[in-house]
């Protein structure tokens, strides 16, 4: 089924991008003397992209198994030929 392989997908992509915020959010916090002022705002913003992508495939998480509720729910009550 289609919706499986898309499970898949958005699983791989979460497990991918989720250590990434913790990573940046530490980059970012930090006084080191080896980042400069301008790669801090870099990070923060990066910091940011990355929380709207985990959102995101978040979202489309609750999409695909919404759709496949009601593709289950269908098929139930789809009368048989």
């Amino acid at each position: 089924m289609m919706c499986t392989a898309c499970g898949a997908k958005l699983a791989y992509v979460r497990r991918n991008v989720w250590p990434l915020r913790d990573a940046i959010a530490e980059l970012s916090r930090s006084d080191s003397t080896l980042i400069a002022d301008d790669t801090h705002v870099y990070l923060r913003d990066l910091h940011d992209h990355v929380v709207q992508v985990i959102e995101s495939v978040e979202n489309f998480r609750d999409v695909l198994t919404s759709l496949q509720d009601l593709y289950m729910s269908a098929s139930r009550s789809a009368p048989t030929k």
